[in-house]
This record gives structure tokens, sequence and C-alpha cells, in this order.
């Protein structure tokens, strides 16, 4: 649960801060789906502000001798929103189907001893419950 909280945090701190994203460190968070899709979502020409989301992790499922372990986070909504950081003004925003929160299925392995994600993926038609 550590190595996930601690990616999500890498990637809430890049959004909120795209001119210097740590890419070492997120190598060492990351790697697989879960590495590209974070790196392709870095966008220097937009800028996330204020109160990221607060994590609600569980653990789904463990397997292959504890080495994959499933997770779902149902993350209470923040209030981050996104702005152009040319102009300061908000970038309009598609309505969703559903309200918030959504559920983000990931998935972390133990590759000789380092936990690593390798896929986290938001479900944004359905809305969770904690």
């Amino acid at each position: 649960m550590q190595a996930y909280l601690a990616y999500n945090t890498w990637v809430t701190h890049a959004a909120m801060n795209p001119k210097d994203p740590n890419v070492e460190e997120l190598a060492n968070l990351a790697s697989g789906a879960a590495y590209s899709d974070a790196l392709k979502n870095l966008n220097s020409s937009i800028v996330w502000k204020g109160v990221p989301a607060t994590p609600r992790v569980r653990v789904t499922s463990v397997q292959f001798s504890d080495t994959v372990v499933s997770l779902t986070d149902c993350a209470a909504p923040g209030s981050l929103l996104p702005y152009y950081v040319a102009t300061g003004k908000a970038v309009p925003l598609q309505a969703n189907s559903v309200p918030p929160p959504y559920a983000t299925t990931v998935q972390v392995v133990n590759v000789k001893g380092h936990w690593s994600v390798t896929k986290a993926d938001t479900d944004r038609g359905h809305t969770c419950t904690a």
C-alpha cells in the first residue's frame, strides 16, 4: 500500500509542479503502464491547483506468494482544478456522467524486494464508495 501512496503523491506533486517532475523518483515507484501513464499525463502548460484527493485504499487481493497485490482507491475528492500556466485561466472541464469519487484499481508488484506500481486505472464511469 505504501508503494501506491508514494506513487500517488508523486503524480499529484508532478501535476501541481509540472516544470520540475522528478522522473528518477518515478522510476523507483512505478514500472510498466503506471510509469508510462504518469509520464504521458505530464503537461508543462497546465498546472493543477487546490487540495488533492484523499486516498482511501484497501487491499483487494494478494497473489503469487505475496508478490502481486491488487488495491482499490476510492479517494475522497479534493478541489484540484487545471489552469493554463501561460494565462492563469481555468482549463474548461468536460462534465462526467456520474459524480466522484471514482475507483482507481491498482496493481503493485514485488520484484527482488522492491515494490513497484505497475497499473493504476481510474474508472470515471461509476461512482465508488469507500
